[in-house]
């Protein structure tokens, strides 16, 4: 059940290989995991840059790292269409952010960020793109195989699954340090016994 439910979201998020899927508590987790992760994983840039729209999830990390390990965050505005600001986006970034994490869709305004565009721009000064995309999965088509999206969140209860259920697809060959110790399941990213794995 396990593995078919892996297969399952990665044909809907049209990633390379199931093993980019890594399930999860929720959204929350997810967007945790791969802020945290990009941070470990390139410990010399410590900086994020995000927006000002974001999920608590992001943004209550994201304070709490500025505030207790001293990260930079750049928190890029949105206009009165809820649209983010293009050229402060591009200011902000530098050879010194490690993670840009930037929602796919807002839940509030309906706005859908232009995230292939945004992560081609953080991948040419080296830095991860994350994608909170628990909005948008399963309402627009996503072709992660054609983006520069690194890791990518989404929240099962939003596709009729049962709440406590998420996924974080990281993609092949980025570096991810898991956030939850333990066993090896989901491959050593992320320990706890499976949803399901009992009624396999």
């Amino acid at each position: 059940a396990v593995n078919h439910a892996r297969g399952e979201l990665q044909n809907l998020l049209s990633a390379e290989h199931d093993h980019e899927i890594v399930f999860t508590s929720g959204g929350t987790e997810s967007d945790n995991a791969a802020i945290l992760s990009a941070l470990e994983g390139n410990p010399r840039r410590r900086e994020i840059v995000t927006s000002a729209v974001e999920h608590p999830a992001v943004l209550s990390l994201c304070s709490w790292l500025e505030k207790n390990k001293g990260i930079r965050v750049h928190v890029i505005p949105v206009d009165s269409k809820g649209r983010l600001d293009l050229e402060a986006y591009d200011a902000a970034l530098s050879d010194r952010v490690a993670v840009v994490s930037i929602m796919w869709a807002n839940n509030e305004t309906g706005t859908i960020f232009p995230v292939a565009e945004l992560a081609d721009k953080a991948k040419a000064v080296g830095a991860l793109f994350h994608a909170d995309a628990v909005q948008a999965v399963g309402k627009i088509s996503i072709n992660l195989k054609s983006t520069a999206i690194d890791m990518l969140s989404l929240s099962g209860h939003k596709l009729h699954a049962p709440k406590g259920i998420g996924a974080l697809y990281v993609r092949r060959g980025v570096r991810f340090r898991p956030q939850i110790k333990g066993g090896h399941q989901e491959r050593g990213r992320r320990a706890g016994t499976e949803i399901g794995r009992a009624h396999v």
